[in-house]
């Protein structure tokens, strides 16, 4: 396993859950090789069998570009690969990264598991010049890695078709999950001062990092929403470089007192907030599938979200969520929910029940496990 995406962090995001809990599922059966720079990963590796963790030095970003420490990194892992025993087998694995400098050995299966295109998303929110010249450079890594890889792992068909216009070779969708344990694992003091504030109150929830653009339509529908709803409340948590964007647009509609922000919260207060909701939503990023949505689910929780071709692989509108294609069907949908307790309740039981049966953990290491033995 290969992952040059562990920048020195203070928090986990949904890649590095993803890498931990396939990294332990494989280590059941093969001998893993995982190359990170930090701390990072959960599990202790004395734990979970044959693993062998090995560190890159910890990079300064702010000194740095992205595609630089991409390069200088995949540079240093073949360094590190020249020097290791490579055992009976060994899985490199490629997390979202560009690893082309790395080279296909005899003795190993490379995998480069993918859950977005840098080349595509630096474009997402900012078309500079700038950025058009690091997509060009993300593009020619991005092919050079193709190249060097067994086969790919990806979170969705929208994303395996992007990826079947460079790469010929098998492409597995292997989506995101989540874990049972979660449903315990709520911090009581949050739940019960976060009850006690909201208490009565319709409550709509969101959780994300704003390192983009997110929420625009919900705040711009909250006057509508407000005018339906007396008792509504939003709760954002997350914090980033956009949160003052949305603060501001919170002013600006007038209702500071029923748009609340948490800021960062930690695994437990996520999932105080989440058993709190009486409506999840969530956004979806280019062709990509929001992890919040099998998060809200495990938690029986209603989720309303865009009906984007990726999320309509998993969810079925009126059954498992509720989908909209534009504002006035995102106001109609949670007008609706508000409205009918019976059908906000019917679809939480049944995604609920859809993500304990598809959508965990276990559930895609053996899956892992079945396509690489296969």
């Amino acid at each position: 396993m290969v992952n040059t995406e562990y920048y020195p962090l203070k928090r986990m995001n949904a890649n590095h859950k993803r890498f931990d809990y396939l990294c332990q599922g494989l280590s059941k059966d093969f001998n893993v090789l995982v190359i990170c720079p930090n701390d990072r990963l959960h599990f202790d590796k004395a734990e979970v069998g044959n693993v062998n963790v090995m560190r890159i030095p910890a990079i300064n970003l702010s000194l740095l570009s992205r595609p630089a420490f991409k390069i200088i990194s995949s540079i240093y892992i073949r360094k590190l690969l020249n020097d290791v025993d490579p055992g009976n087998q060994i899985v490199y694995w490629y997390n979202s990264v560009l690893a082309p400098f790395n080279f296909k050995r005899k003795t190993a299966l490379n995998i480069w598991d993918i859950m977005g295109l840098d080349s595509v998303e630096i474009l997402r929110d900012k078309r500079t010049i700038t950025n058009h010249i690091k997509s060009a450079i993300f593009k020619v890594l991005e092919n050079k890695a193709y190249r060097n890889t067994s086969f790919i792992t990806t979170i969705n068909d929208s994303h395996k078709k992007i990826i079947r216009q460079s790469f010929i070779g098998n492409i597995e969708i292997l989506r995101d999950a989540v874990d049972e344990k979660e449903l315990t694992n709520i911090d009581e003091e949050f739940h019960n001062d976060l009850s006690e504030k909201f208490n009565n109150k319709f409550k709509i929830i969101f959780i994300g990092s704003f390192d983009r653009m997110r929420i625009d339509d919900l705040i711009s529908i909250f006057p509508d929403l407000k005018a339906s709803i007396s008792n509504i409340q939003f709760v954002i948590a997350g914090d980033g470089p956009y949160l003052s964007r949305y603060r501001e647009m919170a002013k600006s509609v007038g209702f500071e007192n029923n748009i609340h922000f948490t800021g960062y919260l930690n695994k437990g207060q996520i999932n105080a907030l989440i058993s709190l909701s009486d409506i999840c939503f969530a956004d979806v990023f280019l062709e990509g599938f929001p992890f919040k949505v099998f998060e809200y689910g495990l938690f029986g929780k209603p989720i309303v979200v865009k009906a984007t071709p990726s999320i309509k692989e998993v969810l079925t509108n009126n059954e498992t969520a509720c989908l909209y294609e534009n504002e006035e069907q995102l106001r109609d949908c949670i007008l609706n929910l508000n409205n009918n307790k019976k059908f906000r309740d019917t679809i939480g039981r049944n995604i609920q029940d859809e993500i304990i049966f598809k959508h965990t953990w276990s559930k895609r290491i053996d899956m892992l496990a079945d396509i690489i033995k296969n």
